[in-house]
């Protein structure tokens, strides 16, 4: 954040006060934390300029070059032993960003789901379908990674799945393009969905070779991919501000994850709430769990578990009778399974309820989320 320092002020700066000195602080009834507009009134020479705040003008000197005639916000970061105010114009803007990719969540929050499922369909269009206008190489990389997020029976033997799939889909994309450039390793954007989608969205970018005929044949195909692929990654960032901000109000993680079924893709959401911090410090043991499951034959099912250390409840709800027969049917094998693993199962149990997906609308759009103003707490 750019400061502005601002001087003791004297009587020839200020008018209509007593004949004693006072300075800024005390004068405009400032404090550490205050956010206020501040203009700019007169560029001076030497990075000063003359500064007005509430209704008062005082000269200041600016880290950055500012305009006259300029309406600036500003916090105040010190008061001592020289005012220290900070634009923070960035921050408006960076708060305007992620109120858009609030919104953009908030329009279709199964946005992520559909275009996977799009996706993989254009696939199976040999020859005829988006993927075909891409390099062989980007083609291969790029079903690769759809294939690795897509929990399937196989899956079930990953105990590593829920990580491999945060990676995986680009959640944790600008972290591994850090890492990777302090180790030196040039190729991160190709781990990721959301890095190789914004390589192809960058390479397919129209150029003046391909503005001829841009409304019909492979320039058209090719402007569609370069489309999709960009709403693609803007989608995937907006689950990531979606969990930086569930993690920081509410100590939760939202994944979205499609599963392979027989009669085509489902969607698991899953929800995780992981416990504060103890009074010293220690590192959190504990973590509630919920999963969403939309199934072809089995239903809507919901599992709920609670985990503190190696004690464990869980709750299993499903909207047919013959289901959950079907699943108690097998608690059992799993306690014993649980057991074999060090857990210690205090309760498990299968009921039937309705509208069970509903259970997940909450926690998606919470408070934070459903304030159409929620950019003001960024300020």
């Amino acid at each position: 954040m750019s400061p502005i320092t601002l001087p003791r002020i004297s009587l020839q700066y200020i008018q209509d006060l007593s004949r004693h000195e006072k300075n800024a602080a005390s004068l405009l009834q400032l404090a550490v934390g205050d956010v206020l507009e501040a203009g700019i009134s007169e560029v001076l020479e030497d990075r000063r300029v003359l500064i007005t705040l509430k209704n008062v003008s005082i000269p200041a000197e600016s880290e950055i070059p500012l305009r006259a005639g300029e309406k600036i916000q500003v916090r105040v970061e010190r008061l001592e032993p020289r005012i220290v105010l900070g634009i923070v114009r960035e921050a408006a803007q960076d708060a305007a960003l992620i109120s858009d990719y609030v919104r953009l969540f908030r329009s279709n929050p199964k946005a992520l789901p559909d275009m996977i499922a799009g996706i993989l369909a254009e696939f199976e269009r040999p020859g005829r379908g988006l993927p075909a206008f891409l390099a062989g190489e980007d083609r291969k990389n790029l079903l690769g990674i759809l294939k690795s997020i897509l929990f399937s029976k196989e899956s079930l033997d990953d105990s590593l799945f829920l990580k491999r799939y945060i990676e995986n889909i680009g959640l944790l994309w600008e972290s591994g393009l850090a890492k990777a450039v302090q180790e030196g390793v040039l190729n991160a954007k190709k781990n990721s969905l959301k890095g190789l989608l914004m390589k192809i969205a960058s390479e397919l970018q129209p150029g003046p070779e391909k503005e001829e005929s841009p409304g019909s044949g492979p320039a058209k195909s090719m402007a569609e991919l370069a489309r999709f692929s960009d709403a693609f990654v803007k989608t995937i960032e907006s689950h990531q501000i979606i969990n930086v901000l569930s993690q920081e109000y509410d100590g939760r993680f939202v994944f979205q994850i499609p599963l392979l079924l027989h009669s085509g893709l489902g969607t698991a959401e899953i929800y995780v709430d992981v416990d504060q911090p103890g009074e010293k410090g220690e590192k959190p043991d504990g973590f509630h769990v919920l999963m969403l499951l939309d199934m072809d034959a089995l239903g809507d099912i919901s599992v709920e578990a609670g985990i503190i250390g190696k004690k464990l409840n869980c709750a299993i709800q499903c909207s047919d009778r013959r289901v959950c027969d079907f699943i108690s049917s097998s608690l059992g094998i799993l306690t014993d399974r649980l057991f074999a693993l060090g857990y210690r199962v205090d309760s498990m149990k299968c009921s039937v309820e309705k509208n069970i997906l509903k259970a997940g609308e909450g926690l998606i759009m919470g408070p934070v989320l459903r304030d159409t103003d929620a950019v003001n707490i960024f300020v």
